[in-house]
């Protein structure tokens, strides 16, 4: 009898223990990405919902980067989505090394990343942004036949609140600002000095040191014409305008 009711007990306990594990196991993957072990999507709006509402609190400013692989499906296209997924989850780790703790990185989709910067100033974006294409550009995945799979990126930053004044906007903000920088130059970010001047900054592939390129950010915006983003209904559309036309920085 005290065998029997031994017995069941034990049984109860290792079923509450997996029940435990399953129910934790559930709420990881209710928030990561299961390719690269990132915040997903879902997790991602809450978080940055979380830190918008402290940095109205507070009185700080919160950063927002977008950022897209360049020609990625040929990767894909030409070494199978396995070597797709590889290159993904390998790149993940090398972007979560450029970041400060307590920075957030997720996956948003497909080769789609963004990072939220929390108590962070437009500089401080700037430089997470070139440190992420430098890392980005030196990354290169060896496979078993020796070839060596290299990827570019592009990048939007945004500043809440001087940029947007909630999530939506802001995203499509950065969102656009990133795909401005892709048809413009591969591997190239993308910002604002103010509310109507974007300020492009492209790491050269010939240039030994990446970091060099910042003090020619600012010479990048004195160019015959460029696009601007100007909001129109609470929407973000591209106007060209002459550089006689728009501020520059020093």
């Amino acid at each position: 009898m005290l065998e029997s009711i031994l017995s069941t007990l034990l049984n109860v306990v290792g079923s509450v223990k997996a029940i435990y594990k399953y129910t934790r196991d559930l709420e990881y993957y209710a928030t990561r990405d299961p390719l690269t072990n990132l915040y997903n999507q879902r997790m991602f709006w809450e978080l940055l919902e979380y830190e918008l509402d402290r940095c109205e609190r507070h009185g700080y400013k919160v950063a927002l980067l977008m950022l897209d692989l360049d020609n990625f499906k040929a990767i894909n296209d030409g070494y199978g989505h396995a070597c797709g997924d590889q290159l993904l989850t390998e790149l993940s780790a090398v972007l979560q090394q450029q970041l400060r703790t307590g920075d957030v990185l997720a996956r948003y989709g497909g080769d789609e990343f963004v990072v939220i910067l929390p108590e962070a100033s437009l500089e401080v974006a700037a430089e997470t942004s070139e440190r992420i294409l430098a890392a980005t550009q030196d990354f290169g995945m060896q496979r078993d036949n020796g070839v060596t799979v290299r990827v570019t990126s592009s990048i939007g930053v945004g500043l809440y609140p001087d940029h947007a004044r909630n999530r939506k906007d802001l995203f499509m903000f950065v969102d656009n600002l990133m795909y401005r920088s892709k048809s413009l130059e591969r591997t190239a970010s993308a910002c604002l000095t103010n509310r109507t001047w974007p300020i492009f900054s492209a790491i050269s592939t010939a240039s030994p040191c990446w970091s060099a390129r910042r003090s020619r950010i600012a010479a990048s915006s004195r160019r015959s014409s460029r696009s601007c983003p100007m909001p129109t209904a609470n929407r973000w559309r591209w106007k060209y305008c002459a550089a006689s036309d728009c501020p520059t920085s020093a």
